[in-house]
């Protein structure tokens, strides 16, 4: 490449990494894919017999963006100057492969020379309509040979639209790849709950194929989630076995993601025949859990407690209207030796969404230097800061919604807004406006 020579490396790759693609709102498993909704022209599965729902526009966790063609990268043009910058770009613009957006039929364009270059690829695992179901296994044997051709890849995001979507045809090659530990991101998501802001009661008779397929298979066979550092589970309902894989396996985790799959005939998440079923996962740092029902507020601190090294913590719209109350703690609680406060480091955030005041008094045993609130009933965080002042022991921070900022409050909230304000600034705790929601929400909420 002598052509390249009149500049360092180094500035061929800081030019790159500014040309290359870049999509800030794409969905990263770990990071937000459990709750990023995806531009498609696919439908979403029935929720009940006969019902066929349009899919959603996508839009981010935090706001709404306007599906706009994409601009080619300059990356794009710049591999055209010659044969050495072809060679040198093209590895960056195939890093990514995404199987959501595109059409199926690009699969067999593609020059399987390019599958060395790939590391991540998102695969919606049935894109076609009922009327052309039957292209279905062909796609999935040529998906499953790419998996085979790809010696870089270390992440895998499957979505599924029909839970009796099977991932039968490239089951080989996906547990080949976790076999040979290249694979450290993996996620398998249902696009019906992506993409319903409100779960539905009909869902807990879903028993979706893919992820039983997947996570009973790595609780047989554990040593195939050793390398795995990223889990997202976003389904319908999971199996026990599905649940204990997740719980038992993963040793090197250090996000997880659980979306609304954990339902209550599992059992709540600290219950005492369910506790001793959690693997420490000692390397575990952000844990968001999200519209379980077994996610009983009074035993996340535990799970607190249990996960050492956790640092960020989000959860969403988790219990059962049938949760249990506990007693209000005494006065000087955070003092005690055996407190959470005492035991372990603090978190650096928190992150609440609509829970219920006392769900919130409950979670406040856990020590953050930081809370955000999102979807919270007006007036719950209020009343549970001033119920017990020690909620949430080190708090330096809170971030609530931009509400809070306001100038169309009520002038019920202009006073609610003078009594959280006092309230922390007796604690001496900031304030800012910078919160923002997991899952939209079309009920009238608060900004504490």
């Amino acid at each position: 490449m002598t052509s390249l020579s009149i500049l360092p490396v180094e500035l061929w790759l800081d030019i790159i990494d500014i040309l290359k693609p870049s999509y800030p709102d794409a969905p990263v498993t770990g990071v937000n894919a459990a709750w990023t909704k995806l531009t498609s022209v696919c439908y979403l599965p029935p929720e009940y017999p006969g019902d066929r729902i349009q899919l959603e526009p996508w839009a981010t966790a935090n706001q709404e963006r306007q599906v706009k063609p994409r601009v080619r990268s300059a990356l794009w043009d710049l591999r055209l100057v010659c044969k050495e910058m072809d060679a040198l770009c093209t590895p960056f613009l195939l890093q990514e492969l995404n199987l959501l957006e595109q059409d199926p039929d690009m699969l067999w364009e593609m020059p399987t020379t390019f599958a060395q270059h790939i590391q991540s690829m998102r695969i919606l695992l049935d894109p076609f309509s009922e009327e052309e179901s039957e292209l279905e296994p062909q796609y999935h044997k040529r998906v499953a040979q790419l998996l085979g051709q790809c010696p870089n890849l270390s992440s895998i995001a499957l979505y599924y639209r029909d839970s009796a979507t099977s991932i039968a045809l490239m089951q080989d090659e996906i547990f080949s790849l976790l076999n040979e530990g290249k694979i450290h991101s993996f996620g398998i998501y249902s696009i019906l709950v992506l993409h319903q802001d409100v779960g539905s009661w009909l869902w807990n008779h879903i028993y979706p194929t893919a992820p039983s397929e997947i996570l009973e298979k790595l609780h047989r066979e554990p040593h195939l989630t050793q390398a795995i550092r990223n889990l997202d589970i976003v389904a319908e309902t999971l199996t026990p076995n599905a649940y204990d894989a997740v719980r038992m396996c993963f040793p090197a985790l250090q996000r997880l993601t659980l979306r609304r799959g954990i339902r209550s005939y599992l059992g709540r998440i600290w219950d005492p025949d369910q506790c001793n079923k959690w693997h420490p996962k000692p390397n575990l740092t952000h844990f968001h859990i999200i519209d379980c029902l077994a996610g009983y507020a009074p035993h996340i601190p535990e799970i607190v407690r249990h996960f050492r090294a956790l640092k960020y913590l989000v959860i969403s719209t988790c219990g059962d209207e049938d949760d249990i109350q506990p007693f209000q703690r005494p006065q000087g609680w955070s003092s005690q030796p055996d407190a959470l406060c005492q035991t372990r480091s603090h978190l650096e955030s928190v992150h609440i969404e609509h829970m219920e005041g006392w769900e919130i008094r409950a979670l406040g045993i856990i020590p953050t230097k930081s809370v955000m609130l999102s979807n919270i009933l007006s007036g719950h965080f209020v009343r549970a800061l001033d119920t017990d002042p020690e909620i949430f022991p080190g708090l330096e921070t809170i971030h609530v919604l931009p509400l809070y900022g306001s100038d169309s409050l009520t002038e019920e909230d202009k006073k609610l807004k003078e009594i959280f304000d006092s309230l922390c600034k007796r604690r001496k705790i900031k304030v800012t406006a910078e919160g923002y929601h997991i899952k939209p929400s079309s009920g009238i909420y608060g900004f504490a």
